[in-house]
């Protein structure tokens, strides 16, 4: 999952730390602090086609 930022993380863990910090506060992007909502991820559709490709080899 892309966040605006542009940094990408796994969905299952993206989704528990913005879930955590919604229980703290106001989300974050873990790697540079912008905020963010859960409501703002999205697919990372490079990282997704590369992925079907390893899986497919």
């Amino acid at each position: 999952m892309v966040l605006p930022c542009g940094h990408t993380f796994c969905s299952h863990c993206i989704r528990g730390n913005l879930r955590h910090q919604e229980q703290q506060g106001s989300p974050k992007c873990p790697q540079c602090r912008a905020s963010c909502d859960a409501r703002d991820l999205r697919t990372n559709p490079t990282l997704k086609d590369l992925v079907s490709k390893l899986l497919a080899v």
